[in-house]
């Protein structure tokens, strides 16, 4: 799971709308350094969905799915990338 959040495109800070500047799924800030030392990087999925790369690891243990949406992000039982995993979304 972790690479494919590595394979996702990070959004700098800078690039993102105002109703995009916090994570969908813990509503913590995007690019602000945490109690824990780590940093919650805004990814853009394939389905267009932003949500926090620590998030997206912790949600792609227990589901295949965009958190958002239904949108599979990820084959089952393969756990292949799925079709639009290299594309560069903007």
């Amino acid at each position: 799971m972790d690479d494919y959040v590595r394979r996702q495109r990070a959004i700098p800070v800078n690039e993102l709308s105002k109703d995009d500047t916090e994570c969908i799924c813990c509503s913590t800030v995007y690019g602000q350094l945490q109690a824990e030392g780590s940093i919650e990087h805004a990814v853009k999925l394939e389905c267009l969905h932003i949500i926090g790369s620590i998030c997206l690891t912790k949600w792609l243990q227990c589901s295949k799915s965009c958190p958002h949406v239904s949108h599979s992000l990820i084959y089952i039982p393969s756990l292949c990338l799925n079709e639009y995993a290299d594309r560069d979304f903007i």
